[in-house]
């Protein structure tokens, strides 16, 4: 007898089948995991290398090349792509789908470019690995607001910031925008002139004077007191304050009494 005949004569066995597997679908389609936005791994990463200038030719042969070589060294890299540009080398990477875990890959990726970062021209900016190409931006906020400074923006932002890094989901929030805070210095070489000192000993001076040293501390009757050694400039006034030896008597000056100091914040580029 075969299956259609059997089917045919005990129908309510049929139906009853048919109705046991829908049945079974069903429950197993609505307790099946599922997510409205489901995890991607993405196996790429990008390594940028810059050389104001260079000619393409020079570029692949002499830092994409040898990146290229130094990549090969992984043998968990399945595919790499790369294109010379006129003062930029990009290279594009695929990792094997039979890896699980891609942090060590990355992370040894970045060990092999810093080690050879030694080896590439002088002048070469990089090689600088971004292995999360596949960040997606979701949405993007802009800030605005008259009666604030510069510098209460760009705390506002921070702060922000900060709270959207406690929202699940979120793994990166960049800042644009945010113009890069200075301490500037500006030489009158008529006071410099009056003074006779050379610029080059201003520039060394406040150079040993803005260090950081290591503390310690001192056990003096069974107690510990630590010692936290101070140097580095906190404010405009230390740095208006820093003095000079300005003759050969050890004669000392402010550097306020020689140049003009102030805060302020580095000019955003103008379109030519």
């Amino acid at each position: 007898m075969s299956i259609t005949e059997f089917s045919i004569k005990n129908s309510r066995v049929t139906i009853l089948a048919i109705l046991g597997i829908l049945v079974t679908g069903i429950l197993v389609f609505a307790s099946y995991p599922s997510r409205e936005d489901p995890s991607i791994v993405i196996r790429a990463a990008q390594i940028t290398t810059q050389f104001p200038g260079m000619s393409p030719e020079r570029i692949e042969a002499l830092i994409t090349q040898p990146l290229e070589e130094k990549i090969r060294e992984i043998p968990e890299v399945k595919t790499i792509i790369s294109d010379s540009q006129t003062g930029v080398s990009l290279i594009k990477i695929e990792i094997r789908d039979s890896i699980t875990d891609l942090a060590p890959v990355f992370q040894d990726l970045r060990n092999k470019m810093t080690d050879i970062a030694r080896d590439m021209p002088e002048g070469t900016f990089g090689p600088i690995v971004n292995d999360q190409v596949g960040l997606t931006a979701l949405a993007t906020i802009a800030l605005w607001s008259d009666g604030f400074s510069v510098s209460e923006m760009q705390n506002t932002a921070e702060e922000i910031r900060n709270q959207l890094y406690a929202v699940e989901g979120i793994k990166k929030v960049e800042l644009f925008g945010v113009q890069e805070e200075r301490i500037f210095l500006e030489i009158s070489r008529i006071k410099v002139a009056e003074y006779g000192i050379d610029l080059t000993v201003i520039v060394d001076t406040l150079r040993q004077q803005n260090i950081i040293l290591p503390g310690g501390n001192v056990d003096a009757d069974g107690q510990t007191v630590i010692l936290e050694p101070s140097g580095n400039f906190e404010s405009v006034e230390d740095i208006k304050n820093a003095l000079f030896s300005i003759s050969e008597n050890n004669d000392l000056a402010r550097l306020s009494d020689i140049v003009d100091v102030r805060r302020g914040y580095v000019e955003p580029p103008t379109a030519p």
